[in-house]
């Protein structure tokens, strides 16, 4: 029988009069992040009452986070699921039929059946985020009695560990707070099509990865081509934006430039702390492990943590963390342990967004970052105590390619340019500036578009090696975290302009410049590494060279060059210039100091940066960031490009019988790299999840063949071990009888 529908209209109205004397107050009152972590409070409270097994205890290897929660499979399982956080979990139905312990009461199921629609699709929204939050919380739960928060660590010793939360909750607040009005898939800019944009020139730089890969321009470099593709009507040709756009952008940015704090708060670092972070997770883990290696043998103290995206990474990797980390000073930290739920819950980062994210994080105030598949080439602690840092407190190096960063930027960031002023020549700066006149009107609008005043100097960045001072760039990095938070929809494109490279890569420099902060981007140009076969050449690596002589290097020649200059005479009419050979020191001992003053600075210039600064100068390398065909070697084995089949190892070597001091010792890169590997795989026999977990015996044992086999044929044809071996002496020919 049915009610009548009088009684449906009572229902209805005080269905809405509780909603608005108990549900919508609440709502008013707290943030999402508030409402997130009471529903997920309550829950695990509703959980764990129906669950009548003990907590764990330590144990010797990772726990199964399937015990504590009926309502997931264990990890490995392959029953169908929906994932969250990524992490399997069973539907209701599932799970009745593979438990038999009472079921989970979802505690919102008669708060949503009572309430009106309006309440119900919000705190469904609400109730999917606190899921994910419970998710998290429950593998976090399962492990902590094992793992202890970096916040609480007695060596640490600063901080209770929601003193860190509320600060990065503050600060992701007022990143979400200045979200971007835009709907799904739609696009803030969009790039122009190569065709329709006015840059018909075929950039010179972008072949990126040929021998030594040294493309910095000369004296009679691109800047002074009739269509400069680096001019400021080039960049704004190579990407749309409308003026509606341009607006939304600079509100967002000034108040997030203006809310956020000028530093990071204390208790996020320990004070005068120095270290090296990198970036595990997956196939990450297994690089950074083996540039951790590296870094130990070539002597490095420093502390190193390892930052996981995600407590399912630490899970994976439980026994490196725990057993094999720490014997190399070394240990894990996850980002939702510092950044706590209320963050973690509401905002999605990855990929390139979590370079930023992991140096903020760390623990250390002073930091080298280092990418997962960069090797230190050198011991690198030195550098805290160079003057290049303590001047600086932020080091960056160049990429390949020039900063293709469009003018628009800087109307957004609101820090003017005076493009009457010509301030640099390429990345070097000119010692007597240059300025527009009647005559050179043409000219000098066709000139890079960052060697005006007002710019961030050429080249763009390279971020696989960053050396940060968190103590007194903090508000630089938080910017930084901005830029890479909204980097995919906005930062990335508006700093490459669909010019390789995008990414992370120029939110570093943008970070400092945007807060008027210090820096030193290297000057020395990138030495490629590679090799030559049948299809020509390849390049493997890129060799980023030493900031401490490259910044001595540079104030060295400018010094140089300043008494030169300014010591000039007028000049004569009748004088040819002079030209100059032999060495650098001999070109300014013999300056003809009677040449036009332009031509003057780009002539020293150009002559520095060839014999000092290009790639194949004699600076040494700081690190050798190996990002094409990331070391393998079960998939080498399979490899015809690289590998010698017939033999089970390397067919050629991938570096150039590159070599690298330790203590005045010549160390063979190749050769100590698989050395390294092959005590990792093979010797110590560490298992990665994402490398080589689930291999049988045959398969290691045909990996650990062809890396032996690669050791020892690397070792027969070393430079490095030839060498130490006692010269061959050939016997004198006796002469004949005569």
């Amino acid at each position: 029988m049915s009610l009548p529908r009088r009684t449906y209209r009572i229902t209805a109205i005080v269905s809405s009069a509780l909603f608005v004397i108990f549900i919508l107050p609440y709502i008013l009152t707290h943030n999402e992040a508030d409402f997130v972590e009471d529903f997920a409070k309550y829950t695990l409270s509703n959980h764990q009452s129906y669950q009548n097994k003990p907590k764990l205890v330590n144990t010797p290897s990772a726990p199964d986070i399937s015990a504590l929660n009926p309502t997931k499979p264990s990890i490995n399982s392959k029953s169908s699921s929906s994932s969250l956080n990524g992490l399997p979990v069973q539907s209701q139905k599932q799970q009745s039929q593979t438990n038999q312990e009472p079921e989970f009461t979802d505690p919102t199921k008669s708060i949503l059946s009572r309430i009106p629609m309006i309440g119900k699709h919000y705190i469904t929204y609400v109730y999917s985020k606190q899921q994910q939050v419970l998710n998290d919380r429950l593998l976090k739960d399962s492990i902590t009695t094992n793992h202890k928060s970096i916040l609480n660590e007695p060596n640490i010793g600063f901080v209770k560990s929601n003193e860190v939360h509320d600060f990065w909750n503050h600060v992701f607040t007022i990143f979400t707070d200045n979200k971007f009005n835009i709907t799904e898939g739609e696009e803030l800019i969009v790039y122009t099509k190569r065709e329709e944009s006015e840059d018909d020139d075929k950039k010179d730089d972008e072949s990126s990865y040929e021998p030594e890969g040294d493309h910095s321009p000369s004296s009679k470099s691109n800047n002074v081509k009739k269509n400069n593709p680096y001019s400021k009507k080039s960049l704004l040709g190579k990407a749309n934006i409308t003026d509606y756009n341009i607006q939304q952008i600079k509100v967002n940015h000034a108040n997030v430039l203006r809310q956020l704090p000028t530093n990071l708060d204390p208790v996020t670092f320990k004070k005068d702390s120095k270290g090296i972070v990198l970036i595990g997770g997956g196939f990450f883990s297994w690089l950074s492990y083996l540039s951790i290696l590296h870094l130990r043998d070539n002597g490095s103290k420093l502390p190193i943590e390892l930052i996981l995206p995600q407590w399912q990474d630490y899970n994976n990797e439980y026994k490196m963390c725990n057993e094999i980390l720490p014997k190399l000073n070394a240990r894990c930290v996850v980002i939702p342990d510092v950044l706590g739920h209320h963050v973690v819950s509401r905002i999605s980062i990855g990929s390139y967004q979590l370079k930023s994210i992991a140096i903020a994080i760390s623990t250390f105030e002073h930091v080298l970052f280092l990418d997962s598949d960069n090797i230190a080439v050198t011991n690198p602690d030195s550098v805290f105590d160079s003057k290049v840092y303590k001047k600086n407190g932020l080091i960056l190096w160049p990429d390949y390619w020039q900063r293709s960063l469009s003018p628009i930027y800087y109307e957004i960031a609101q820090k003017p340019v005076n493009e009457d002023v010509r301030v640099r020549w390429n990345r070097y700066p000119l010692i007597n500036a240059e300025f527009k006149t009647e005559t050179n009107i043409e000219q000098f609008e066709n000139y890079n578009y960052h060697e005006y005043l007002g710019t961030i100097p050429d080249l763009s960045t390279e971020s696989g090696q960053i050396v940060y001072n968190k103590g007194t760039h903090g508000k630089s990095l938080l910017m930084t975290l901005y830029y890479n938070l909204y980097g995919p929809q906005i930062y990335y494109r508006l700093f490459s302009l669909g010019e390789l490279g995008e990414g992370d890569k120029d939110t570093f420099i943008t970070g400092a410049f945007v807060t008027n902060t210090k820096y030193y981007q290297v000057h020395s140009y990138i030495q490629t590494l590679g090799y030559f076969d049948e299809n020509g050449y390849h390049g493997m690596a890129m060799g980023q060279k030493d900031p401490i002589i490259d910044y001595e290097l540079l104030n060295e020649n400018y010094a140089k060059f300043s008494k030169l200059i300014s010591a000039r005479k007028p000049k004569s009419k009748n004088k040819k210039k002079k030209k100059i050979a032999g060495t650098h020191n001999e070109f300014i001992d013999n300056f003809d100091d009677e040449i036009d003053d332009r031509y003057d600075q780009v002539e020293l210039i150009d002559e520095m940066q060839t014999h000092y600064f290009g790639g194949s100068s004699e600076i040494p390398l700081f690190a050798l960031h190996c990002n094409i065909k990331k070391v393998n070697p079960k998939d080498y084995t399979n490899d015809e490009s690289i590998s010698n089949f017939d033999e089970n190892r390397m067919k050629q070597r991938m570096y150039s019988q590159y070599r690298f001091k330790i203590d005045n010792e010549d160390v063979d890169f190749e050769l100590k790299r698989w050395e390294l590997i092959q005590k990792a795989l093979c010797i110590d026999k560490i298992s990665f999840k994402a490398l080589n977990d689930n291999d049988d015996a045959s398969t290691v044992n045909k990996t650990c063949n062809y890396i032996n086999n690669t050791v020892n044929w690397l070792f027969s044809n070393s430079e490095v071990e030839l060498a130490k071996q006692p010269a061959k002496t050939t016997p004198l020919p006796t002469k004949g009888k005569s």
